[in-house]
């Protein structure tokens, strides 16, 4: 004869328990799992999403601080600059070449697609160069302004503020510069 007390797992003893869950009981802890898993796929995705944003942002900044840099240099070079009207400033560089920087303004698909071209000989055709993409006008203020001593103003937006749907991309970076063309003296000197 066996000791049916002698084994807790069994089930042949006829007393009616039975281990494991009900079937409500097995229900319950599915749907906290979906549940559980649920929050933790939303949470990866705005993680996700929040990294791109990121990453874009960085990369904004990292176009923004070139062109700043490409700009500056070539005002800085010029001989003379002339603010011809909000979107262009023509340039007197050395061997009294007229070159320009320019902003073009990008098609409809984007608020942001437009370009900062340096047109670096305007007597010759194809030779542009794009400084900078991404670019809109920062409000009402005009890309390229005359200041006080022959300086010029430059201000523009890189990237940010262009939607898709109900997503925001990165603010993106604010570019303001005021440059005065360093080779001016030796301009009036010759």
């Amino acid at each position: 004869m066996r000791n049916e007390a002698s084994n807790p797992l069994s089930n042949e003893g006829g007393d009616g328990n039975r281990s494991g869950f009900t079937l409500p009981e097995a229900m319950l802890s599915a749907s906290l799992g979906a549940i559980a898993l649920a929050a933790t796929c939303v949470g990866i995705g705005m993680a996700a999403r929040m990294s791109s944003e990121g990453t874009e942002q960085v990369r904004f900044n990292a176009i923004a601080r070139q062109a700043a840099q490409k700009i500056e240099r070539c005002i800085e070079e010029a001989m003379s600059v002339s603010v011809v009207n909000a979107t262009r400033a023509d340039l007197v560089v050395p061997g009294l070449r007229v070159a320009s920087l320019c902003f073009q303004a990008g098609g409809t698909s984007s608020p942001n697609g437009g370009v900062i071209v340096l047109d670096a000989d305007r007597s010759v055709f194809g030779d542009e160069k794009v400084l900078c993409s991404h670019v809109s006008a920062e409000g009402a203020s005009p890309i390229f302004a005359r200041e006080g001593s022959g300086a010029v103003r430059v201000v523009f937006r890189v990237g940010g503020g262009e939607k898709t749907g109900r997503r925001t991309f990165a603010e993106g970076v604010l570019v303001s510069l005021t440059v005065l063309p360093r080779n001016s003296t030796r301009w009036h000197g010759q």
